[in-house]
């Protein structure tokens, strides 16, 4: 069992990624917060789901420099926060 399947129902969002940035799990709350159903996200590249400026390279980056696991959250006022 993925670390993704033991948090599907967490109060958190959940998006796992495999090596090709290709989403292999998207919980119940990523489907609310982004309008996008897991069946639809799992088997896409968060690239195209998730833009960020840079693109493939910045997700890369961020997970690299992140050690693999990159969390982040968004406050009340929607200004983003990394831990």
């Amino acid at each position: 069992m993925t670390q993704a399947n033991k948090l599907q129902g967490a109060p958190l969002v959940v998006v796992e990624l495999d090596a090709g940035l290709v989403v292999t799990a998207w919980n119940e709350l990523a489907a609310r917060v982004f309008a996008v159903a897991s069946a639809d996200a799992v088997g896409r590249s968060v690239v195209d789901l998730l833009p960020v400026d840079g693109g493939a390279e910045t997700w890369r980056a961020r997970l690299t420099d992140a050690g693999g696991l990159y969390v982040w959250s968004i406050d009340r006022d929607g200004a983003a926060l990394q831990f």
